[in-house]
């Protein structure tokens, strides 16, 4: 079903290559259609084309919402931003101790002794269990620490989120950076000067 989902609403790539695979069929099928069928085949193939093309600009899935709030996140992250930090952080964010006033009192204090520019994020696997999900992420940065020079870094974590009114991060944690495995946001604060 995920699959599925994303084919029709989420990958415009996927949609044209089962576009495409549909009028390979379509191509195979009709010199085996009446007169009449044959004439309406092409237009019909391509109505369905565009009504499907149509239907996923439309269609914003729990996923792509999720990704778009991610994006957020570091926007706001790379920003500085800390009311668009807090909006992103949920109420009920508990992870290693942490509360969602301490998580963004430790975001922003880290912000102040750090620069975090060109992020790129890969791996994004978002895994949604009704009002719940969990995303799985890499990313790439640059992080300078403010005077200093910048350094390339690397790190993979785990994102939780609830969603309410939009989705919200309950839940923030480092799996690795720099191929270094991290158990908690905590220990980060040792890796920050």
């Amino acid at each position: 079903m995920d699959f599925l989902k994303l084919v029709l609403f989420e990958s415009s790539v996927w949609l044209g290559g089962a576009c495409f695979c549909l009028f390979g069929l379509v191509l195979f099928i009709r010199p085996r259609l009446s007169e009449a069928a044959r004439h309406r085949s092409l237009p019909i193939f391509a109505a369905v084309v565009a009504a499907l093309f149509i239907v996923q600009s439309l269609v914003v899935t729990d996923r792509e919402r999720i990704l778009a709030q991610m994006n957020a996140f570091v926007a706001a992250v790379e920003a500085e931003d800390r009311a668009a930090i807090e909006r992103l952080i949920d109420d009920d964010y508990s992870s290693d101790g942490m509360n969602r006033e301490d998580m963004v009192a430790f975001l922003v204090e880290s912000l102040e002794r750090v620069d975090i520019f060109d992020t790129r994020l890969r791996r994004r696997d978002v895994t949604i269990d009704g009002d719940r999900a969990d995303l799985n992420l890499g990313a790439l940065a640059t992080v300078r620490i403010k005077g200093g020079t910048a350094d390339f870094h690397q790190g993979r974590w785990k994102i939780a989120w609830h969603h309410s009114d939009e989705w919200r991060i309950t839940a923030l944690t480092p799996v690795e950076i720099d191929t270094i495995p991290f158990k908690s946001i905590q220990q980060v604060r040792g890796q920050i000067p």
